[in-house]
C-alpha cells in the first residue's frame, strides 16, 4: 500500500525532497515524476509497514521538512 503527498512548491521539487529525505531522514521515497509529470509535486510513500514504523518515518519526514522553513 502507498500514499501520496504533496510538497508545496515553495519548499522542494518532488526529486529535491526525494534525495534530502534519503540524506538528511534516512528516507527512501519515489518521486511523483517517476510516474509521470502529473506527479510533480508529490512524492510517494510506502505506508504498509507496523504503525510503530510508519509514525517514526512520519517523525523523520516532518523533521526535514522543519529544516526549510
Amino acid at each position: 500500500m502507498a500514499g501520496y503527498l504533496k510538497i508545496p512548491r515553495d519548499l522542494f521539487a518532488s526529486d529535491e525532497l526525494a534525495e534530502r529525505l534519503l540524506a538528511e531522514g534516512r528516507l527512501r521515497v519515489n518521486s511523483g515524476t517517476m510516474y509521470g509529470a502529473a506527479g510533480a509535486g508529490f512524492i510517494r510513500l510506502n505506508i504498509a509497514c507496523p504503525r510503530t514504523l510508519l509514525a517514526e518515518e512520519l517523525e523523520r519526514l516532518r523533521k526535514v521538512l522543519e529544516l526549510r522553513k
